[in-house]
């Protein structure tokens, strides 16, 4: 395993509520996010304005596929998967690029 996921695997399984299920929702999460950096690349050579387009393209493609509502309850319109899995995709999206760790669930919208 590698990225992201090759530093969760030790801990997934010490994750109070975590399922199998979830965990293959966090790999598809990274594959997701690696994608699209791979179309939007947000690396420090790309001008700032052009970057701050993508990461926000980013998010909306993130929320769009249905990446976001991972951790919020089910009575919210989530899936209801446990809170720690916000942190965890907090984490792969940090993994890659810190500016991206607020891309991930409702952020202040709770």
């Amino acid at each position: 395993m590698t990225g992201a996921a090759g530093w969760l695997a030790p801990l997934l399984p010490n994750v109070p509520g975590f399922t199998d299920l979830d965990e293959r929702r966090l790999h598809r999460f990274e594959e997701a996010l690696a994608g699209l950096l791979a179309l939007h690349p947000v690396g420090p050579d790309v001008e700032s304005s052009l970057r701050s387009q993508r990461l926000a393209r980013i998010r909306r493609e993130l929320a769009a596929a249905g990446h976001l509502a991972l951790a919020v309850p089910a009575r919210d319109g989530g899936v209801g998967c446990p809170a720690e899995v916000q942190a965890l995709m907090q984490f792969i999206c940090g993994y890659q690029d810190a500016d991206l760790r607020d891309a991930t669930g409702l952020v202040m919208g709770a």
